[in-house]
């Protein structure tokens, strides 16, 4: 699913109906739960590839692979 983000037609089909596009493409319920969750670190742990995700991330979501190492450093330091 997310390699079909390269074109900009996909992309705001996504957008349109983002649980729609999922089935279409047969993800599992805890997959299309994280996307629309936006959780990026679930969609690794349900078998989500940092690369394919890193289009998700960046075509629709707005973020950058910085912004996903981000979102996987602790937020407290002990």
């Amino acid at each position: 699913m997310c390699f079909s983000f390269n074109s900009k037609l996909n992309c705001d089909a996504f957008l349109q109906d983002e649980r729609a596009y999922c089935q279409r493409f047969g993800l599992s319920q805890s997959q299309t739960n994280a996307i629309l969750e936006r959780n990026v670190l679930e969609l690794l742990r349900v078998g989500g590839s940092v690369y394919f995700l890193g289009k998700l991330a960046s075509s629709v979501l707005g973020l950058d692979m910085q912004d996903i190492g981000a979102l996987q450093t602790p937020t407290c330091i002990s």
